[in-house]
């Protein structure tokens, strides 16, 4: 346990405590919400399962990137309760306070969230895994999709990596069981380190493309796909963007994971690039067709993250936290 996780707990408890008293005494709370919100009791219910959770959420390391981001959204919009009680002098428990008092408690918001950036190492406090002399960078495209047969396949189509071009398949049968397909026994140890498979297979990979087609054939496997025009990311994101306000999106709408810990503890993170979905998808495995294209369930758990349910087609870098030997 290093310092961020020793502080992250004395930091987190307070928020957990505070956030059950809104539940056991929330008529204390009730006077400070804006009138313009309405019903108190809701809003301060509210604010404190928010408290709870994102208390809770700020200590345990796993959560502890999106936690600080959601902590820093909730202080500063929780702020307003206190402005309103400072401008409209509302008392609390039939006192009201100084100026002086109103100022400190600024103060101390802003040093909450000055902490809450700390924590989740955002600007200004710059984690050193966001040098790129620390990261293994994979740019290229990632195709996902369910069949009719109850297989699941992802493919990785990589364009410019610290192995160079190449393909991989990851591949979960109908009975749970998960295969990597890769080219060679090197590219085969570095992701089985890192994602969970039951079998591997060493297989060289043709590939015929065009900007929206790619034809991939091997000894064992042949899959034929094509996607739609697609939705493009015009403008670069930060690695802390994605891995707290970009995660949040990516995760109520598409059910997916932009960042997260690999089995062998590397961070890594999706900078999606563009995303579309697959139009028709068509795979046959030891000469066996697959069937219809159908949406990517059960979940494979490959890793950390799973595909969108619905066919896809991704572009994007992958960032991968170097380790030693790398």
């Amino acid at each position: 346990m290093n310092s961020r996780d020793i502080i992250s707990i004395i930091y987190g408890i307070p928020f957990v405590w505070v956030g059950i008293s809104h539940f056991t005494d929330p008529t204390w709370f009730e006077p400070i919400v804006p009138e313009i919100l309405g019903n108190p009791y809701f809003w301060v219910i509210f604010s404190g399962v928010l408290e709870v959770l994102i208390g809770a959420g700020i200590m345990i390391p796993r959560l502890r990137k999106v936690s600080s981001a959601a902590m820093v959204l909730m202080l500063i919009t929780l702020y307003w309760a206190n402005l309103n009680m400072w401008i409209n002098n509302i008392p609390l428990s039939g006192e009201t306070f100084a100026d002086k008092w109103h100022v400190l408690r600024g103060i101390i918001q802003f040093a909450l969230i000055l902490t809450a950036l700390w924590i989740g190492k955002f600007p200004p406090f710059k984690d050193e895994l966001y040098q790129k002399n620390n990261l293994l960078i994979f740019d290229g495209q990632i195709f996902s999709s369910g069949f009719e047969s109850g297989d699941r396949i992802v493919i990785g189509n990589w364009k410019y990596t610290p192995f160079g071009k190449f393909t991989d398949i990851m591949w979960a049968k109908p009975d749970g069981k998960k295969v990597l397909i890769a080219p060679n026994q090197k590219l085969i140890d570095f992701i089985s380190s890192m994602y969970e498979f039951d079998e591997y297979l060493i297989s060289s990979f043709s590939i015929e493309e065009t900007s929206n087609q790619i034809l991939i054939k091997s000894d064992k496997i042949i899959c034929e796909l094509e996607w739609s025009k697609g939705l493009k990311i015009p403008f670069r994101r930060p690695l802390w963007f994605i891995s707290s306000l970009e995660y949040i999106v990516a995760f109520l709408f598409f059910g997916t994971k932009t960042n997260g810990l690999t089995n062998d503890g590397r961070q890594e993170w999706y900078a999606i690039e563009k995303v579309s979905n697959l139009i028709s998808a068509k795979a046959s495995i030891n000469g066996t067709d697959l069937g219809k294209m159908t949406n990517f369930e059960p979940k494979a758990t490959f890793g950390f993250s799973e595909p969108r349910k619905k066919p896809s087609a991704v572009e994007l870098k992958s960032h991968i936290e170097k380790k030693v030997g790398d």
